[in-house]
């Protein structure tokens, strides 16, 4: 599993690379709070949920950072003091979640040091044998 180190001042967290059941559990998340009527909100919500779902060792804020397992004013109230944090905060956290959910294979999200000279992506490693066709 992939992770990475965030930190912004006094801030820090470890960010990891989504699983199937992260993904699962922000549609849960996401479900709790969604309204077609405010897309911006909705928009907001996904990513503190993107966020919450996929950070641990959480540190240095001024609130109380909230579980997946929080009831649904636990949630609102972490949100709300999370939408008050400096945006500098907000970018470095998501550029980290960027980071760990990279397509290794995709030569135009690859980080600079996984590029070769001409600028195109370090191939994957292909398989030892040939793939055959099914008979």
């Amino acid at each position: 599993m992939i992770t990475k180190e965030f930190k912004s001042g006094t801030i820090s967290a470890i960010v990891r690379e989504e699983t199937v059941e992260d993904t699962m559990t922000k549609r849960r998340l996401l479900a709790k709070f969604y309204d077609p009527a405010t897309p911006d909100e909705t928009d907001r919500w996904y990513e503190f949920i993107d966020l919450l779902v996929q950070s641990s060792n959480v540190e240095g804020l001024p609130f109380a950072w909230p579980t997946v397992t929080a009831d649904e004013q636990e949630l609102k109230k972490a949100r709300a003091e999370f939408l008050k944090l400096p945006g500098r905060v907000y970018r470095k956290w998501k550029d980290a979640l960027n980071a760990v959910n990279v397509d290794p294979d995709d030569a135009d999200l690859a980080p600079a040091e996984k590029l070769d000279p001409k600028g195109e992506a370090t191939p994957p490693s292909q398989p030892s044998e040939p793939l055959s066709e099914p008979t």
